[in-house]
């Protein structure tokens, strides 16, 4: 055998060596951002179960909310006058504005990402988004929150999806 077909041959070994890295490597950054979409989703799970476990677990944000639902009118213009109506104390008044920032917080993390949602999980997301930012009390928190930070994709994303339901 002479040396150009051993050179051949060699050339022939390393170019499949490295065909079958590139598919091992195709299959593990496949792997990766599969466990990726899983710890986010696992993530975003947790944080919500942390929301509602709050609100379960702290009897003042419950008789705040409580007193505020039972004050709310939908034709209420302002937040402060719903706070009014439902006779909050400066405590209750912060409680429920820091219950409110976490849930907000909570959404545009998720908004941020809403293309890594599968189709069912971004239906479900945005089926609770209007309920809760257009109708009752905390369309009054949304009310004041964009007049402040008009700019923000969350906003807009929740502006976008209230229209679309009409």
């Amino acid at each position: 055998m002479n040396w150009d077909a051993l050179g051949a041959i060699g050339e022939l070994i390393g170019a499949t060596a490295v065909l079958v890295t590139l598919i091992y490597l195709a299959l593990q950054v496949r792997h990766a951002r599969d466990d990726l979409r899983r710890s986010i989703q696992q993530s975003r799970t947790t944080a919500f179960r942390e929301l509602m476990l709050e609100r379960t677990r702290n009897s003042e944000l419950q008789e705040a909310t409580i007193k505020v639902r039972n004050a709310f009118k939908p034709e209420m213009e302002s937040l402060e006058e719903l706070q009014q109506a439902a006779d909050l104390s400066e405590k209750e008044k912060m409680i429920l504005l820091m219950d409110n920032i976490n849930f907000w917080l909570y959404r545009v993390d998720v908004i941020d990402n809403i293309d890594h949602l599968s189709v069912q999980q971004k239906a479900h997301f945005d089926q609770g988004i209007c309920p809760y930012y257009k109708v009752g009390f905390g369309g009054l928190w949304f009310k004041e929150y964009s007049m402040l930070h008009p700019e923000l994709s969350a906003v807009k994303y929740v502006e976008d999806i209230c229209e679309k339901a009409g």
